[in-house]
């Protein structure tokens, strides 16, 4: 058997995708696949992996019309024969020659279910400090305190996983999804229980920021979140849970909300109301006043109501103290004041 299948879903990523290649044709571990699923690129993308597996006959590609990273992810998982798996985006590389090896001696070592590993941040090209998760992973396994929900449950690439433990549990990614799909995919994997190892080799390089990721395309970031979170909520995996847990997910779900309002801009307010109004339909506010997201969402929206009602209807003075001003659906009226 495989001893590591590496998932790499590509899409339109020429620039970037031969670092991403020559990360992984180089890895010591010899006894890999690479499962490359180019979904739809119209730009060179399929012709570099080709290239690329001319050369390495441990690269498989496979070539399909353009359906999202979640069809692409779950088609490298069917066709995944290793005894592990790891996912690496295209635009992202291991940080190292060593980095399956590490990964595979790790979890192979402690017969654990999913490995979890440090990884770096990429801003500019410029390789900067270790992530915050992995300052935090570090801390944890120096205290040896539980794994939290919120720090680690948001990417799939900062993993190692038991490939039978996944289909054992029937756990793929939700298609359809523009954002936390992983997220998703994440709490699914804790959901069944697994035995986790964490150790704190910074094994991966992670691209921020890049043009065309999830934080730089024009769309609704915050409404897509929504849409993800309602649709996990309506799942019976999610429901199977203790009251508890689901307001973890479900705050971290206010933070990706936090997230992409302060990276994308302030026209998002509705859509962040929306959300609130939602889990606030489901939860007692008494327990949703405890997550960490809940204030700061519901300050932003108090400040986008007082807006909306003074656009609405407002009286307020001149800057001379002269006149009222009165604002009657959106309209100003300025009358002299009577002393």
């Amino acid at each position: 058997m495989t001893k590591v299948s590496v998932i790499v879903p590509v899409y339109n990523v020429a620039e970037y995708l031969p670092q991403c290649l020559e990360s992984l044709i180089c890895q010591t571990l010899d006894d890999i696949e690479i499962i490359c699923i180019n979904d739809g690129s119209t730009d060179n993308s399929l012709d570099i992996l080709n290239s690329y597996a001319k050369k390495d006959n441990r690269i498989i590609v496979i070539n399909k019309e353009n359906a999202g990273v979640s069809v692409a992810r779950n088609l490298g998982l069917d066709r995944a024969s290793g005894e592990y798996v790891m996912f690496l985006d295209s635009d992202d590389y291991f940080v190292s020659s060593e980095s399956c090896q590490k990964a595979f001696d790790a979890i192979s070592y402690n017969n654990a279910d999913i490995g979890i590993f440090g990884y770096y941040d990429l801003i500019e090209d410029v390789k900067i400090n270790p992530s915050y998760r992995t300052v935090k992973l570090k801390q944890m396994i120096n205290d040896e305190t539980e794994i939290d929900y919120y720090t680690f449950q948001s990417s799939i690439w900062d993993k190692i996983y038991r490939l039978s433990f996944l289909r054992k549990n029937n756990i793929k990614f939700v298609e359809g999804l523009k954002t936390a799909e992983d997220v998703i995919f994440c709490f699914m994997t804790k959901f069944a229980n697994p035995k986790y190892f964490l150790f704190d080799e910074i094994l991966y390089v992670y691209r921020t920021d890049r043009e065309g990721s999830v934080t730089t395309r024009n769309f609704n970031a915050v409404r897509s979140n929504f849409e993800a979170l309602k649709y996990f909520i309506s799942t019976k995996n999610f429901s199977n849970q203790t009251t508890d847990v689901q307001l973890k997910v479900v705050d971290r779900f206010l933070g990706g909300a936090l997230y992409f309002y302060n990276k994308n801009g302030k026209n998002l307010i509705s859509d962040i109301n929306k959300t609130l109004d939602y889990i606030e339909q489901r939860y007692d506010k008494n327990l949703l006043k405890n997550l960490p997201n809940y204030h700061p969402l519901k300050n932003l929206t108090k400040g986008f109501w007082a807006k909306l009602t003074a656009k609405i209807f407002s009286i307020t003075n001149s800057s001379d103290k002269k006149h009222k001003i009165v604002t009657f659906l959106g309209i100003k009226f300025k009358f002299r004041r009577t002393k």
